[in-house]
């Protein structure tokens, strides 16, 4: 979306909020945001509602953003529900986790006096696991919070009702309970905080990525985040309903969230910074494999829109996916066949770890070509080719091996909505250990190269993998997107690449990652005022978003750009990135560089 498009947020809001007057379904959808009974979809509607309502035919719609509503069926999780389209299933995401603050430069740019940013005035925002509130890192000198608002989707009100806002904050979500700084502050004051702001981080993730990127000074540990003087604003996501865990398999004791949770936690954020008027950067230390690796998911799609948004950033990290051996591409496995037989290729061998639960896998064919696909079993029962049905678009079929005691669904869509290729989904239930080979059947007129992805490693019981895996194209959504800013993994120790980061570029080659930020060993707060190291690319974006919340510290605050958007954000992001030598940059691992705040400045200064 180009910058002029749209020039604040209020726009956005204005057209959600007259669609809701305008939709005559559009109820109490409380109970069926946490109720297993209902099924979640994700409706993209543009400028017709009342179409999509009656194609769903849902018990209760919520319109969650500009374009995107959610409707509550009350039905089973059923492979029927492929009959609304491959994104209207909300996709899971899991948690990109597995001394760092100078490796960015950002102590250089602080004892500059014409500089001086440290994100007064702007706001940094999070969708994960919640904030411990009542940490000294995410206060003010006075004592007082700078947190703005948390909403919590997890916490219902004490009467047992979804209240859906706290007491003072006039922001009303339809479901958790919104706090705001007058509730913290109180709570702060009180000697028993939790029972007037309830709100735990209780895995801890959320609290250490907002450390890093917006902790104040704590001299007896030793610590100072990126932007030691913004604003805070929270969203804690409440977990995926069991029936969208128990579609896709995933791994019982994973941590995931839905997509349109995750979409109503933006929408959260940027009301917040509505109301204050302040620019904001949003932190998405989640991850998922599913979906075309190119941008065209419906949370990839929403983020491309707000990034046009003057003051407006929002920053992701790149995934861990690079030893899960998670990927396959037809194209390399064929370059390294060195028999040439082409057929040989087209043999897909998964291994399935002992106690395997089960696991969706998705494979993407590239227009104009079309795949078919057979599966031989462990024991060497063959399934022959089973290809999409031209007349329907989609060729749903269950499958039962017999020794294994192993069903496979196949969903053979030949024109998924949003990308136009072909999409097959394959659900393994009960699969049995061993060996098992989906056997490709191409279009010979057409050189068709297709990928397949397994889901995240966190999500999969066992050890389960590609025999032949690719190690690019691993990013995970939502980092394939057009305009969000995507941080890739370093060791700032020794200048090396964190060896679980993922790499791009995007299935169609649009170059991601942007830059490469500190990821390995951090150091940084944690749940219970305690603090702890951690590893991963969220810890990367945490120093993005950071690097980010300055930058507009410096063009909107203090007024030198005050139409800063994303855009131009990446272009002074990557002008002023650190490139080691022995690299060809932009690459697949480290994209354009090493975050490098002073360079940023020293590049704006040079090219006066």
């Amino acid at each position: 979306m180009a910058e002029n498009e749209e020039t604040s947020l209020d726009g956005t809001f204005d057209y959600v909020q007259e669609n809701i007057k305008n939709c005559s379904v559009c109820g109490d959808c409380e109970y069926a945001v946490y109720s297993e009974d209902y099924v979640n979809y994700i409706m993209k509607y543009d400028f017709d509602l009342s179409g999509q309502i009656a194609l769903f035919e849902p018990d209760c719609v919520r319109v969650i953003a500009s374009r995107y509503a959610v409707a509550y069926k009350k039905q089973s999780m059923g492979t029927e529900s492929f009959r609304f389209g491959y994104n209207a299933i909300p996709k899971c995401y899991g948690l990109m986790q597995n001394t760092s603050i100078e490796a960015t430069n950002v102590e250089r740019i602080r004892r500059i006096p014409g500089l001086g940013m440290t994100g007064k005035d702007v706001i940094i925002g999070i969708v994960d696991t919640g904030i411990d509130y009542r940490n000294k890192l995410f206060r003010n000198n006075d004592g007082t919070t700078r947190i703005s608002a948390i909403w919590d989707q997890t916490e219902p009100s004490a009467e047992g009702m979804l209240s859906g806002s706290g007491p003072s904050s006039g922001i009303n979500m339809g479901y958790g309970t919104v706090y705001v700084k007058a509730d913290i502050d109180s709570a702060l004051q009180s000697d028993n905080p939790l029972e007037i702001v309830s709100e735990t981080d209780d895995i801890g993730h959320g609290t250490f990525l907002v450390s890093i990127a917006a902790g104040g000074l704590d001299i007896d540990n030793d610590f100072l985040g990126m932007a030691p003087e913004c604003d805070i604003a929270v969203v804690k996501l409440k977990q995926a309903k069991k029936n969208l865990r128990d579609f896709y398999m995933i791994n019982e004791a994973a941590i995931c969230y839905q997509e349109d949770d995750i979409i109503e936690g933006i929408e959260f954020l940027l009301k917040v910074a509505s109301i204050l008027r302040k620019p904001i950067v949003i932190l998405l230390g989640l991850g998922t494999s599913q979906g075309d690796h190119d941008g065209n998911s419906y949370l990839e799609e929403y983020i491309d829109r707000l990034s046009g948004f003057r003051g407006t950033a929002v920053v992701c990290s790149g995934g861990n996916e690079l030893g899960s051996a998670g990927h396959y591409s037809s194209a390399s496995v064929r370059t390294e066949n060195i028999a040439g037989n082409i057929s040989d290729a087209d043999r897909v061998e998964i291994a399935v770890g002992r106690g395997e639960r089960g696991f969706a896998l998705e494979i993407w064919g590239q227009t104009p070509g079309i795949i078919s696909v057979g599966i031989t079993s462990p024991t060497g029962e063959i399934v022959q080719n089973i290809g999409a049905n031209i007349t329907s678009l989609n060729a749903g079929r269950e499958i039962n091996f017999l020794y294994e005691q192993t069903t496979v669904y196949i969903e053979n869509i030949l024109f998924e909505e949003n990308s136009g290729d072909q999409l097959i989904f394959m659900r393994f239930t009960n699969p049995a250990e061993g060996i098992w080979t989906i056997n490709i059947n191409r279009d010979m007129e057409v050189d068709t190269e297709y990928n397949i992805w397994l889901p995240i490693k966190q999500f999969l019981t066992s050890d389960t993998f590609f025999v032949r895996p690719e190690p690019n194209i691993t990013l995970c959504s939502p980092a394939n997107g057009h305009e969000i800013l995507v941080a890739a993994g370093y060791n700032h120790r020794d200048n090396s690449i964190y060896p679980m980061s993922s790499r791009g570029f995007t299935r169609y080659g649009r170059r991601k990652p942007d830059v490469a930020a500190p990821s390995v060993n951090v150091y940084g707060a944690w749940k219970n005022n305690l603090y702890t190291t951690l590893s991963g690319t969220s810890v990367g974006a945490a120093h993005l978003a950071g690097a980010a919340a300055l930058i507009f510290d410096w063009a909107i605050t203090k007024g030198n750009y005050t139409n800063m958007f994303t855009g131009v954000m990446r272009q002074m992001i990557i002008r002023g990135a650190y490139r080691p030598s022995g690299e060809v940059y932009p690459n697949r691992s480290w994209g354009w560089g090493i975050l490098d705040m002073a360079g940023i400045f020293e590049a704006l200064r040079s090219n006066r």
